[in-house]
Formats: C-alpha cells, sequence, structure tokens
C-alpha cells in the first residue's frame, strides 16, 4: 500500500492541503517514487492537474472506467482510472455480503465522483456541499460543507446520532 506521486501532483498536492495540516497528511501516507515493481499492486490511478486530460482518458479500452472533472472548489482538475467492475458500489457490495448485510440499511457519503456508484448503489446516497454537480444531482440527500459540519448534520438528518 502507498501513494505514488510525481513532482508535479505532489506539489499541487501540498497546495491544496495548505490549510490543513498537510505534514500529517503526508506522513500518513507512504510516499515513494513508483518502480517497474509496483505495476502489479496498482489498484486505482488518481490523475490531478492544471490541464484537461479527457482526449486521453477517451483513448482506453473497455477494461477501465474513467472520471475526470473541474474541481471549482480547489481550482484543478481531478479524477481516477480503475478497472472496471472495481468500485466503492462494488466494495459495498462485497461487504454486505460477507456480513449477510441487507442493501436497505446501508448509507453512503461522498463528494467526488469516484463516490458515485457507491452512492446510487446504496440505500440512502448523501453528496457534500462540495460534491461534484453530478454527484448531487444523483443523491438522495447534500448535506453542508465537511469543513462545516456536513457528517454531523447528515447523521442528525437522518436519526443515526
Amino acid at each position: 500500500r502507498g501513494s505514488f506521486f510525481d513532482d508535479e501532483a505532489y506539489q499541487l498536492y501540498q497546495a491544496v492541503f495548505e490549510s490543513f495540516d498537510s505534514d500529517e497528511i503526508f506522513s500518513a501516507m507512504k510516499m515513494d517514487r513508483f518502480t517497474e515493481q509496483d505495476y502489479e499492486q496498482v489498484t486505482k490511478i488518481t490523475l490531478i492537474g492544471n490541464n484537461d486530460a479527457s482526449v486521453y482518458l477517451n483513448k482506453l479500452n473497455d477494461s477501465f472506467n474513467w472520471f475526470f472533472e473541474w474541481d471549482p472548489h480547489f481550482q484543478i482538475y481531478n479524477g481516477e482510472i480503475n478497472l472496471k467492475g472495481v468500485s466503492k458500489a462494488s466494495a459495498l457490495q462485497y461487504v454486505c455480503q460477507y456480513f449477510n448485510h441487507p442493501i436497505e440499511n446501508t448509507i453512503a457519503i461522498g463528494d467526488s465522483l469516484n463516490d458515485l456508484e457507491m452512492i446510487k448503489y446504496a440505500h440512502i446516497g448523501i453528496s457534500m456541499k462540495n460534491g461534484s454537480k453530478t454527484l448531487q444531482e444523483n443523491a438522495d440527500y447534500v448535506t453542508d460543507y465537511v469543513y462545516n459540519d456536513g457528517l454531523y448534520k447528515a447523521f442528525k438528518h437522518f436519526h443515526l446520532i
């Protein structure tokens, strides 16, 4: 497990998280240079940058799912590439099956397009206010920003606390 950054991505992440304790965030991640031995362990590729890479992503074969969008909050493009069939929704499905837990008792909360399948799959899907427009349109409920007690407000709304 780990996070691998090229120099540009590392600088962008530091800029994005400058209002947070970025030392704490980055020290919690294993950050190394990517080597050829690491290819077999890749489960997801996160893209972040100042340019729209959609034209390149459209050339990926059908083995992959991807999204790429402009994030107006952080003023950057961000996205992901993952293997088709591997998503947060498939993880939620696996966990429910493993614990014999009905999907009717699930709630998913997200803020990015990588959460879209999950909030659509869960019984109740919640988007953070800073979530992408598409995510908010597909959510059952939109809560406040995470830094404005959004999780707390969603939990209160659904009588979880």
